[in-house]
């Protein structure tokens, strides 16, 4: 089962195509792909976001797997997806004020949130962060 990463923004971030499975170069991708094919999927994740746009990011195996979750993990594979995730918010979003995260296993979408988090941006890039499962991440951007 692959974990997802979902990003929810005020407006559409660019989409960027998967580079395929290339663990430890920290491409990163993005699509709206699954939430504009799936009901189940986009009602599930409409829900627990109070931003308008969302999209689904991916690590660099692809899927959402290589983000570091459930509890520290190997941060050697990990920690260039994090820091990508950053770069990416930073450039893409830095505009607004706040952008919002939620993690699950892919299918599980529409199940409760069991976690709340407020963090700032660059906790994402702490090698001790990780996603909880069926959390929510409300991100303060920097400025």
């Amino acid at each position: 089962m692959c974990f997802c990463l979902y990003l929810a923004t005020a407006s559409d971030p660019p989409l960027i195509p998967c580079q395929g499975y290339q663990p430890g170069t920290g491409r990163i991708c993005t699509s709206r792909r699954r939430i504009e094919q799936s009901l189940v999927i986009g009602e599930g994740l409409r829900k627990k976001f109070t931003l308008p746009c969302i999209t689904e990011v991916g690590s660099d195996v692809g899927c959402g797997c290589a983000f570091r979750n459930q509890g520290p993990g190997d941060v050697s594979s990990t920690q260039p997806n994090h820091v990508s995730l950053v770069a990416f918010l930073a450039e893409h979003c830095g505009k607004e004020s706040l952008v919002e995260l939620y993690g699950c296993w892919c299918g599980d979408e529409a199940r409760e949130t069991e976690e709340r988090h407020d963090i700032e941006l660059s906790e994402l890039a702490d090698e001790e962060f990780y996603f909880w499962i069926n959390a929510y991440y409300r991100v303060r951007m920097p400025g």
